[in-house]
């Protein structure tokens, strides 16, 4: 008679029936069986407990209840003892079974089982397993036990260092019985054979010999074995077919034993894969047909055994189950977890397979872990889905516990770390190349290695993976999962590979659900749903109440006599989210309804940005908990500080803080007005002292540091009480070893702060702006193109730490020297002997001093190793381009113990902050260099700190930080200075060098408080906005007042507030501020105060401007005499040098086009003998043009080639950065600390920091955003860096003194010239609407005008200028303007003013044109021979006098027209006339600035001469074809130019100024030793044309405003009157072709084509037909073709038949699409009559 067995569900499981298959309902289970075996058979429980309900606490039994004896295999440390019934089971296996009766009555009958009886009675039935006849008995009786038992075997197997090959063939043959109802057996089966012989290993042995091996006396039979080995191959076909070797089986094909024939048989039709008809056919040659019949009636009977046995599992009342361990009830019957084998454990009454055992180091994890009710409940369900290996998602709120849940499980089964586990952070950027690998290079040059992906090792290795957030998984990922959980298999596309999952991978994801209304809703339009299908799912709750209390008990029971206070607190603060509720998820729309009503409701105080956690309960408590003592009397204050520092330190606003601040008071007995005092008052003493900083009740130690630090400038550092609480949270996080995240507005002072603390503590502190384009490899390294400069950096740091503690530092000062000069001249092998005699000497000397092995000594010895392996790669990289991984900088400062920011963090990509992830976990956590191909962590130095800073996301540009990592930060928000005492402390301390009066401290602060409010309400800044003012802005003008340039405080002091705060404001505002600092600041008479000069700057040479004095730079100072200081001009001039003469900071200059921005800017440098380089922005500016990049070197090697701001910064050049706001923001905010005090710019290739030369000036320049097409509005926190001037548009008087200085045109002609500008702005064009009163002129053609007066050779005497003024006027104007009406407007003006009278027709004669083309060259024979076809019609002559007139100026020329009016044409009959090469370009929507500038190609053929020279190289620069027309001296043409981006024309600018110059900033800088980046002057014959058609045809678009006011702009219409075209026919028509053999020089043919044109356009189905010349001449050209060819044809065609089918090709073949035949038929009637 057979057991009986029955699968209780747990409790809490009918909540979510359908997310376990395991948790189907009984009724539901059975027809399943009969249906289909396989899937019954995963529908069989693991060992599992009974419901919770007898797990009521998470607390492991008190040590004396646990028997002494017990095995410490079963239980980890805070895993609770378990105790299992045995007396009814093993009374039904000792009745059944004869043999084991005696052995097992034994123990039946004793009392108390001790510890060896429990032992033994596992052990026999661990033997009674392996016999056949129990094997299934033994399996059903002792499910619980099973995995348990099978490891005891295995054990046994490979005792005494001997293979037991009789065990082993047993326990195969019981596994394979067992295998099909066991769901826990087959992952056991295939970890077993991993490492062991397959089941036949009898025929391996057999055939080699025999005598070796001993089998027991009743060794199993061959049929069995064969039988086990078709059943293992039937459940895992793919496994087992690869694992064995097969080819033994084939000889037992010839068996006397039928069942061996019939068993082999079956397994080698599986291995081959047979279908069935070979299988039929195969197993015909070897069984006869009654065989056959016998053999499948066997099977089926088979079948039906395995079907009862399954009924039976599940139909059986009495199942034993674990129970949770009551007490010391060590009675008969029951066995406890501990007794279980070491390789087992069981997880909640779940019996799981262990890895390794468990270290001491890590018990303190698990112990640290609380299981409370709802815990073991999520961790039964949790183990449950492992044994059955399904997928599992684990949903809940944030800091639920997700993630240590699964770490937990897996640190209990023996994985410890990674790789054993992986854990990778999902975000919206996530690549599927992270998850499943990629190639990388390695330190071999030209080696390429695949890197598999996380979730590659895991599935290939059996390891465990967890994806964070699956929710916000990119589709790609999602594509890669499905087949991995929906069929076991992992594709790698490209690679063609399918990877089958490996025995013990599990995979786990987390979903994170929000609060919404009292429920909880998922993400919505997450790609993650088509997952859902896959999952167990397993939902989480926040705790309760006495769940929470549970946990703190367990982990701080020194805090047992204030834990319901502190629940309390906590409770209050987070509301309603831990009240017991069920998790329901509302549909996410309606949820957002009612949270507004909700919200009403809830008393809370609501947190900006992130929610309170479980982390930040726990984080509070560890805090206190430190040095609790609870009869002491400050106890109370201690927690209270904690709470305001954990709860309310990240709220910006002050009443939210205060108000949180008195709920928890109020708990903890403290009074308001003591909250107060903290909230408002409290201000931590920060006091230095040799050996430790104190801050507040913060003890730091001092990190004494003797390596060589380059010594900066003390900070300043005010002491305000904001800035001395903010130290105060700081250094209890650096104590605590938390990650901040400091939040607030630009310019309180973030990042100085944490400056100022590693600054006091003796820390070196790194500092990473962070920015769209970072990207992890920024942080944590990647492969580089080897660099000497990069091996040797790291280098020489460690050999000057390292010499510094071996020899004195004084006495070797100059061997120090030569070492610094060495590296700086790179002279690599001279600093490579040095460092290896220094190492030689080194060693010899600790070997001497020490006799035992010194730790120096072995320092030593490394850096040795570190020397060969430097000299190895510098030789490699002589003949290789030779790639290594370096680490970035924060993998660096995890290694070193440094401390890093991450500036401006909110910037970053998710998938770039993802990195972040591992280290923001507790204070072990740290980073693994996957890219490296590392599977195991870096060891993070204990002195490791991070911090972060980043705007709120209210700011242009900034976006929140993804929750889940902002949760894993202790969150600050840094405030600004509003408080007046603060405020003075401040201004004292910055001032404290001066002899200031109280009362100028106290009317600067007073000045503040009243420009911040008047800013709000009056003040507008010269872009239409209210003006910006920071701290940064006070302490910029403290900082230029307290240097006291002007050797006079009131005047140092007036100064530096203009400076700070005047010059971005409009000229209504200007006078404002101006009275407030008068009024406020500079007592006395300002005037005679202005009156005194500025003394001259000691120790360097200065040149005055406008009686400021500026630093002169490498060049003589050249003052431009053509440069006209008008007096507006003058006031902008004095703006910017009040700016430069400060020294350091940025400026930014805003204002209309053509106002003489950028101009004024290179006139200053000139005068003042500073370099001034130009960077001209796009809106695809890319971070890497202004720091530089990667290229090719002469010898085609790679070389990192710095750009032109790093080049500026370390030259002291002064730098443009041209159209600032048409450059994406997040890529301008890379510039931040450049911007700053700091000065300095990291540029991650080459992981060095490069600090700007004293005379480094940056200026940038920008048309107001919204005006001007693509200028975008910069954010707060990037304008408050720079100082802000404004330029208004020119006063006309001042144009007048300008055009008559700078062209020599004679006053009266200058009002002219402006009169008619000032009259034509008044009106406004229709085509161009909206450029306002710039619509018929601008300044440019203003000057373009002049310019043309002055370059103008005329040799009469009595010259009419007027006249030639008016005629170029009028052509420079109206050659533009695309209407008739417009063309009036503008002559009528000119008229007025000038009093002559304008003649287009004679200014546009044949004659002008003949004049002109003689003019333009010598050789008019060009136009007989190549421009033959040219007809001089109306349209064309008006073009090329236009375009004649320009080009003879040097202006750039933009002509606009349809198509087939002549445009190119005339360009190339002028370049022809010049005798120069025509360069063009085709422009089109995906055109790059390479396409015109040149860029890096693949050298291609090497002549023979040139091979021995470079035969290395691999890239090298082409130059493009405006490069090449700029050095030719020739012409360059941009066909179609409206076609292009705008970012990539604007690289142009400056080719378009009149000095027509161009740096080549993505050549980088050539090898010489200047290192110049090259800079293009075009000569004086170079020319430059441009072609486009209107706006409004299929994808064209007309060009920004800011780039047509560099052209000079010609339309051309249409050449489509009647005379024209006529003209233009018989000018190419063959001589001699007519259409009736008289010859009428082409006239019959012209008019009749233009006849049936007209005919044509005027029809409705010819409306759409564009009439365009092109059209005419291939009309012509064809009729041409068919006269020439007559001579040769054997057919004649007639001209009139030729004229047809030119009509057909040309016009009526195009009609036909979509139109009906009968209107072609019709047109065809028409031509033939």
């Amino acid at each position: 008679m057979l057991g009986h067995v029955v699968f209780h569900r747990p409790r809490g499981w009918g909540r979510e029936a359908s997310s376990f298959p395991s948790a189907a309902l009984l009724g539901d289970v059975l027809p399943e069986t009969e249906a289909c075996p396989a899937r019954a058979a995963r529908l069989f429980l693991s060992p599992t407990c009974r419901g919770v309900s007898e797990l009521p606490t998470g607390r492991a039994p008190p040590p004396s209840t646990r028997d002494p004896g017990a095995r410490g295999g079963g239980v980890g440390g805070g895993m609770e003892a378990l105790r299992l019934r045995l007396a009814r089971p093993l009374q039904l296996v000792a009745q059944r079974n004869e043999k084991s009766s005696s052995e097992l009555g034994r123990f039946l009958a004793k009392q108390i089982w001790s510890q060896q009886d429990r032992q033994c009675i596992l052990n026999a039935l661990a033997q009674l397993l392996v016999d056949k006849e129990c094997t299934l008995l033994i399996g059903r009786q002792f499910r619980p036990i099973l995995l348990d038992l099978l490891e005891r075997n295995a054990e046994a197997i490979n005792a005494g260092g001997q293979i037991n090959h009789d065990l082993h063939e047993r326990l195969c043959v019981a596994m394979s019985k067992l295998i099909g109802d066991h769901p826990d057996v087959l992952p056991f089966a295939l970890r077993y054979f991993k490492d062991t012989s397959p089941v036949f290993q009898r025929l391996f042995l057999e055939s080699s010999d025999t005598n070796t091996v001993r089998y027991g006396r009743r060794r199993m039979k061959l049929r069995d074995l064969m039988e086990a080995a078709y059943l293992f191959l039937q459940e895992e076909q793919s496994v087992f077919r690869e694992l064995w070797d097969w080819s033994v089986c084939i000889p037992l094909l010839r068996s006397h034993d039928t069942l061996v024939r019939w068993y082999t048989s079956n397994c080698l039709a599986l291995v081959t894969c047979m279908n069935d008809e070979h299988k039929l056919s195969f197993l015909k040659k070897i069984f006869n047909p009654d065989e056959l019949i016998r053999f499948r009636l066997k099977l089926l009977e088979e079948l039906q055994i395995r079907k009862v046995e399954r009924a039976l599992v599940l139909a059986n009342p009495d199942t034993s189950l674990w129970h949770r361990e009551k007490g010391l009830q060590y009675t008969q019957g029951d066995i406890v977890s501990g007794d279980l084998s070491a390789n087992v454990i069981a997880v909640c009454g779940v019996v799981l397979p262990r890895q390794q055992l468990v270290p001491k180091e890590q018990e303190s994890t698990i112990n640290h872990f609380v299981l409370v009710e709802s815990t073991c409940m999520n961790l039964q369900n949790l183990a449950m889905a492992v044994a059955f290996q399904n997928p599992v998602l684990l949903e809940g709120p944030i800091g639920c516990g997700k993630t240590s849940l699964i770490e937990y499980l897996a640190v209990i089964t023996g994985r410890m770390k990674s790789p054993h586990i992986l854990k990778v952070q999902l975000g919206d950027q996530t690549d599927s190349k992270t998850l499943l690998g990629m190639y990388r290079c390695t330190d071999v040059p030209g080696e390429f290695v695949w890197q598999p992906g996380t979730l590659t090792q895991a599935v290939t290795k059996g390891h465990w993976i967890l994806l964070e957030d699956i929710d916000y998984a990119p589709l790609d990922v999602i594509s890669v999962l499905i087949p991995l959980l929906e069929n076991g298999e992992l594709l790698i596309p490209g690679s063609g590979d399918c990877l089958k999952v490996a025995p013990g991978f599990q995979f786990f994801a987390t979903r994170r659900v929000f609060s919404c209304g009292g429920g909880w809703y998922r993400q919505q339009n997450s790609h993650a749903t088509l997952l859902d299908k896959y999952w167990t799912k397993i939902r989480m709750d926040n705790m309760n109440k006495a769940e929470l209390k549970e946990i703190l008990q367990g982990r701080y029971p020194i805090l047992a006599a204030v834990t319901d206070r502190l629940l309390d607190i906590y409770l209050q603060l987070t509301g309603d989210k831990h009240q017991t509720s069920e998790i329901s998820f509302p549909a996410c729309e309606q949820g957002v309804e009612e949270t507004s009503e909700l919200r009403k409701e809830n008393k809370r105080p609501s947190l900006e940005g992130r929610e309170l956690s479980l982390r930040d309960l726990l984080n509070w408590c560890s805090r206190i908990a430190y040095n609790f003592d609870s009869s002491s009397s400050t106890t109370a204050v201690n927690i209270f500080q904690e709470a305001l520092d954990c709860f309310t330190a990240m709220l910006s606003k002050q009443g939210s803080r205060q108000k949180m601040a008195e709920i928890i008071g109020s708990k903890l007995n403290i009074s308001k007005k003591k909250v107060e005092f903290y909230c408002q008052l409290h201000k931590p003493e920060i006091l230095i002292r040799e050996h430790e900083v104190a801050v507040g009740r913060v003890r730091l130690l001092r990190k004494q540091t003797q390596a060589l630090l380059i010594q900066r400038e003390k900070q300043t550092f005010a002491a305000a009480r904001p800035s001395s609480v903010l130290i105060e949270q700081l250094a209890m996080c650096v104590d605590k070893g938390e990650p901040v995240l400091l939040v607030g507005e630009t310019g309180t002072g973030k990042t100085s702060t944490v400056q100022y603390l590693a600054h006091i503590t003796g820390h070196h502190l790194r500092v990473i702006n962070m920015n769209q384009q970072s990207d992890p490899a920024d942080l944590l390294g990647g492969y580089k193109p080897v660099d000497n400069k990069l091996i040797w950096l790291p280098l020489r740091e460690s050999f000057e730490e390292l010499f510094s503690q071996t020899f004195s530092r004084k006495q070797n000062q100059t061997f120090l020297g030569h070492i610094q000069t060495c590296y700086r001249q790179k002279r690599w092998h001279d600093l490579l002997k040095l460092m290896q005699h220094v190492h030689k000497s080194a060693v010899n000397k600790e070997a001497k001093e020490n006799a035992s092995g010194s730790p120096l000594k072995e320092k030593w010895e490394a850096f040795g190793l570190r020397l060969n392996h430097a000299h190895q790669q510098m030789k490699m990289t002589e003949n290789f381009l030779v790639f290594a991984f370096v680490e970035g900088t924060l993998a660096q400062a995890v290694k070193k113990g440094e401390w890093i920011l991450l500036d401006e963090i909110n910037l970053a990509a998710a998938e770039t902050l993802e990195c972040l992830s591992g280290l923001l976990e507790g204070s072990s956590g740290s980073l693994v260099l996957l890219d490296r191909g590392d599977t195991e962590p870096l060891v993070r130095h204990p002195g490791f700190r991070l911090f972060a800073c980043m705007n709120p996301a209210t700011d242009v540009g900034k976006r929140n930080l993804p929750p889940g990592i902002r949760n894993r930060f202790t969150e600050l928000y840094v405030e600004e200075l509003q408080n007046e005492g603060d405020l003075l402390i401040l201004i004292m301390d910055y001032l404290k060098g001066l002899n200031v009066s109280k009362n100028t401290v106290q009317g600067i602060m007073n000045f503040y408080l009243s420009v911040r409010k008047e800013s709000e309400t009056k003040l507008v800044d010269g872009t239409g906005h209210r003006p910006h003012y920071s701290l940064r802005t006070l302490c910029r003008a403290l900082r230029f007042a307290a240097s006291n340039p002007c050797k006079n405080i009131q005047r140092s002091l007036y100064e530096g507030f203009c400076l700070g705060f005047l010059t971005q404001l409009d000229r209504v505002s200007h006078p404002i501020v101006q009275k407030l600092i008068c009024q406020h600041i500079v007592s006395g008479n300002i005037k005679s105060l202005l009156k005194q000069p500025l003394p001259e700057p000691q120790g360097e040479r200065a040149v005055q401007i406008e009686g400021y004095w500026i630093s002169v730079g490498d060049k003589e100072p050249v003052m431009d005499e053509i440069y006209v200081l008008t007096s507006s001009v003058k006031l902008n001039l004095k703006d910017i040098v009040r700016v430069v003469s400060a020294g350091t900071h940025p400026v930014l200059i805003q204002g209309e086009t053509s106002v003489g921005k950028t101009s004024l800017i290179r006139w200053l440098a000139a005068a003042s003998g500073n370099h001034c380089v130009r960077i001209n922005n796009h809106e695809h500016t890319d971070i890497q043009e202004y720091i530089g990049s990667y290229t090719s070197d002469t010898s085609g090697k790679l070389m990192f080639k710095e750009g032109v701001l790093i080049d500026a910064m370390r030259k002291g050049y002064w730098i443009i950065l041209d159209e600032l706001n048409l450059a994406p923001t997040d890529v301008l905010e890379a510039l931040n600390r450049l911007l700053d005090d700091n000065r300095e710019l990291f540029i991650t290739e080459t992981q060095e920091v490069v600090r700007a030369h004293p005379r480094f000036m940056l200026f940038a320049t920008q048309n107001p955003p919204g005006l001007y097409g693509g200028r975008k509005v910069l954010s707060r926190a990037f304008r408050n860096r720079f100082v802000e001037l404004h330029f208004d548009e020119l006063p006309s008087a001042e144009l007048e003194t300008i055009l008559h200085k700078r062209c020599s045109l004679p006053p009266s002609y200058c009002s002219k010239l402006v009169k008619v500008m000032l009259n034509l702005q008044s009106y406004r064009r229709g085509s161009t609407v909206f450029a306002g009163k710039h619509g018929f002129v601008t300044l440019r053609d203003l000057f373009r005008w002049a310019e043309r007066y002055r370059l103008a050779e005329q040799t009469e005497k009595d010259y009419d200028w007027l006249q030639h003024l008016a005629n170029d006027g009028f052509m420079l104007l109206a050659g533009r303007v695309r209407k008739q009406e417009e063309v009036d407007v503008i002559q009528s003006v000119l008229e007025k003013h000038f009093k002559k009278k304008l003649y287009p027709h004679s200014l546009f004669s044949e004659e002008s044109v003949r004049k002109l083309l003689v003019k333009s060259s010598t050789q008019m024979s060009v136009m007989d021979g190549e421009f033959s076809h040219v007809v001089w019609t109306q349209g064309m002559r008006r073009l090329a006098v236009l375009v004649g007139r320009a080009l003879e100026f040097g202006e750039p020329v933009l002509l606009v027209g349809d198509t087939g009016c002549g445009k190119t044409t005339i360009c190339q009959i002028f370049a022809a006339l010049a005798n120069q090469k025509l360069r063009s370009v085709n422009c089109h929507l995906h055109m790059e600035t390479s396409d015109f500038l040149g860029g890096l190609r693949p050298v291609r053929q090497r002549s023979k001469d040139k091979e021995e020279f470079d035969s290395s190289r691999l890239f090298e620069w082409h130059d493009g074809p405006l490069v090449l027309a700029m050095k030719e001296d020739g012409f360059f043409l941009l066909d179609e130019i409206s076609l292009a981006d705008d970012s990539v024309l604007e690289r142009l600018n400056s080719v378009l100024e009149v000095e027509k110059t161009l740096v080549l900033a993505e050549k980088g800088s050539q090898e010489d030793e200047d290192n110049e980046v090259e800079l293009l002057i075009a000569g004086k014959k170079f020319r430059i044309l441009a072609t486009m058609n209107p706006g409004g045809d299929f994808g064209k678009k007309e060009l920004s405003p800011a780039l047509r006011n560099r052209f000079t702009e010609i339309w051309c219409p249409q050449s489509n009157s009647r005379e024209d075209l006529i003209q233009i026919v018989k000018h190419n028509l063959h001589p001699g072709l007519s259409l009736d053999r008289i010859n009428h020089q082409g006239t019959d043919i012209a008019e009749l084509m233009m006849d049936f044109i007209e005919w044509l356009t005027n029809q409705e189905f010819g409306r759409q037909c564009i009439l365009s010349v092109r059209d005419v001449l291939s009309w012509v050209n064809f009729m041409n073709v068919m006269v020439e060819d007559e001579e040769y044809s054997l057919f004649y065609i007639s001209s009139v038949t030729s004229f047809v089918h030119a009509a057909c090709l040309v016009y009526i073949d195009g009609i036909g699409s979509g139109r009906s035949s009968v209107l072609i038929k019709e047109e065809m009637n028409i031509f033939n009559s």
